[in-house]
């Protein structure tokens, strides 16, 4: 099963210069991942008689799944994901 990682998380245009070669970095999978570990850390209870090595497979499988479920999201399109419209008054005017 292929995993959607979304392509770059920074792209940049190719090097072309001799000598030099292009690293497109980690993909937006891996950023979204990263920056999602951080908060399921903060909030993880790991049992007492767990491992560091179960808790930290556990926090990777975790947010990963939080990755996933963005890309998802953001490739649903974005008129599923559009913010709602402005609250208007009762003559249907919007709120300054």
């Amino acid at each position: 099963m292929s995993v959607d990682d979304s392509g770059p998380a920074f792209p940049t245009e190719p090097n072309t210069q001799k000598g030099f070669y292009s690293h497109q970095g980690m993909s937006l999978r891996d950023y979204i991942a990263a920056k999602a570990m951080v908060a399921v850390g903060s909030t993880l209870k790991p049992s007492s008689g767990a491992s560091l090595e179960d808790v930290i497979a556990e926090l990777a499988r975790i947010s990963y799944l939080v990755a996933d479920a963005m890309i998802a999201q953001r490739s649903k399109g974005r008129a599923e994901t559009a913010p709602p419209p402005p609250p208007t008054f009762g003559d249907g005017q919007a709120p300054l």
